[in-house]
């Protein structure tokens, strides 16, 4: 409970955040952007682990994606049929967020360690100490909770974001768009200094605080950095959405004059293709960037404010992450093993223009 009263205690402090300056220009922001690659694929030259870090992060978000695509092999095709011409809700709709939730937390654990590896590389390369794998993972388990945590919750708000992006039957206004656009901005700037927080022995409650100081001290900076960034991940993004659109319309998943409900499964799983190969650039070119950018403005910062940067000391706590870790993943091992006889199949086969067998608050009365 502890940790769950930090994160919403991190998050209220997150969501004061003030209005975001939107005159950051996209050409200095990329400017920026590439100035810190350049630094960063140079550190990541000489420190091969920054490589096998990003990778182990690709694969942990193949093998997630995977895992969640399972479930969608589980609904029957007359299932798929009733979602066409039905605006009413299904209980399938409430066993895929969970299912959905599940993965993205599944996957944030290892992605945490990861990722506070990958910063605790660039931060003892700065500081001029050995930086081997075991060094980082010494210095980043202590802090593993909370760095799930943190990438739980920013796992499933990008998870939940993209797919707000994605062409739908139903689309927001376009000033709702950009609210939630807006939105979802401010929360990628104002938590830009969670990961570095974390890593130097703070909880999620002092590193949300710590966070929206450093990204009000340097706001200028941080947002020319995040778009930077941002700006790169839309370019592969759009780029990976059209090599997937020509991969639908080649006509290999689903041959023309066939009807794609039945392949439904197939088509998630084969799309997964180009997706993939744009998630590889972003976790082992752009991601990696933006870590270093960060991690050097919150060094700056913490010499602004004269405090000297610290390191956990202690090799203690992550038994308590490790614990909670293997309880999840016996809950997605146990719904997928027995998912006939939990009923969870039968509640995935309840058709979209018959909720009334299992009742879900936003189904629509005819």
């Amino acid at each position: 409970m502890k940790y769950f009263r930090e994160l919403f205690a991190a998050r209220a402090e997150i969501s004061k955040f003030p209005e975001i300056d939107t005159k950051v220009g996209a050409v200095v922001s990329l400017g920026m952007f590439i100035d810190h690659g350049i630094a960063a694929l140079t550190i990541a030259f000489r420190e091969k682990e920054i490589f096998v870090f990003s990778i182990l992060q690709w694969l942990v978000v193949a093998l997630a994606y995977f895992l969640w695509v399972q479930m969608l092999d589980w609904i029957p095709e007359d299932v798929w049929r009733s979602t066409e011409n039905s605006d009413s809700g299904s209980i399938a709709d409430i066993i895929l967020l969970i299912w959905s939730f599940a993965c993205v937390g599944l996957a944030a654990y290892p992605i945490g360690i990861l990722s506070g590896c990958i910063g605790a590389a660039f931060l003892l390369k700065r500081l001029k100490r050995k930086c081997t794998i075991a060094t980082c993972l010494r210095l980043v388990m202590p802090q593993s909770v909370p760095l799930w945590l943190f990438h739980w919750f920013d796992g499933w708000i990008t998870a939940m974001q993209i797919l707000e992006r994605l062409p739908r039957k139903n689309p927001p206004t376009p000033l709702e768009h950009m609210r939630r656009e807006a939105l979802y901005y401010a929360w990628k700037v104002a938590s830009a200094g969670m990961l570095p927080s974390i890593l130097t022995g703070n909880g999620l409650a002092r590193s949300g605080v710590n966070s929206v100081k450093f990204a009000w001290a340097h706001l200028r900076d941080v947002q020319k950095l995040r778009l930077g960034y941002s700006i790169c991940c839309w370019v592969i993004g759009i780029g990976t959405y059209v090599l997937a659109v020509l991969w639908l319309n080649s006509g290999i998943l689903a041959p023309y004059g066939t009807d794609i409900y039945g392949k439904v499964y197939w088509v998630y799983l084969w799309v997964a293709l180009p997706m993939l190969a744009g998630v590889l650039v972003v976790i082992i070119f752009l991601r990696p960037v933006f870590l270093l950018g960060i991690g050097n403005l919150y060094l700056r910062y913490l010499a602004e404010k004269g405090e000297a940067v610290t390191l956990p000391k202690t090799e203690k706590g992550y038994m308590n992450g490790l614990a909670a870790f293997g309880v999840l993943m016996i809950f997605i091992a146990v719904a997928y093993v027995y998912r006939n006889e939990l009923g969870i199949v039968d509640m995935l086969s309840v058709p979209y223009d018959a909720p009334e067998r299992y009742p879900v608050p936003w189904a629509s009365s005819n």
